[in-house]
């Protein structure tokens, strides 16, 4: 047998397949694949771990954001500085990132009605982590609906910015 009769062609050879399933996994930004972890360990009742979850979520799409803004001004460099200087993509809890938000986007998420909620979500992270305390299922699903709510408005915000023609999540399920 000869080294080209090995390796013959035949087109299944050269052609991989993805599964949708995964491909679509696989494209989704990261913040929403940490909500998705959030929402699995909720179903798993390990509520502590769903607050937290969540919060990584919320910090990440943060991150996202900003990092977008600073991309569209053709200066992505600043935001590693800046960031320095803010200490936390936090933005319940930064008044900087906050501020530094707004002042990129235009957009005051703590005069959103789910900003309230948040601010419970955030309490209720800080008391998990840094003082153990626990948290119901119930507590735990308010935080990641949420933090979901807060990261629908947030892509509502930046996504037309990215693709001028997508309004985002938030406006296609009005």
């Amino acid at each position: 047998m000869t080294n080209s009769s090995f390796y013959s062609y035949h087109p299944s050879y050269y052609q991989t397949t993805v599964p949708t399933a995964l491909l679509v996994e696989m494209t989704r930004p990261f913040h929403q694949r940490l909500l998705g972890e959030a929402r699995a360990v909720s179903g798993l009742s390990q509520s502590e771990m769903a607050v937290v979850w969540a919060q990584v979520a919320c910090e990440q799409c943060t991150e996202w954001a900003i990092t977008t803004l600073f991309s569209k001004r053709s200066d992505a460099g600043l935001g590693d500085l800046i960031f320095r200087w803010v200490g936390s993509y936090d933005i319940v809890g930064s008044k900087r990132m906050h501020d530094l938000y707004e002042r990129l986007s235009g957009d005051s998420p703590n005069q959103k009605p789910f900003w309230q909620e948040l601010t419970r979500h955030h309490e209720r992270r800080n008391l998990l982590v840094h003082r153990g305390q626990k948290c119901s299922l119930e507590e735990a699903n308010a935080s990641v609906a949420t933090v979901d709510e807060y990261i629908r408005h947030i892509e509502g915000v930046i996504l037309p910015l990215i693709r001028p023609n997508d309004q985002g999540p938030a406006a296609s399920d009005t």
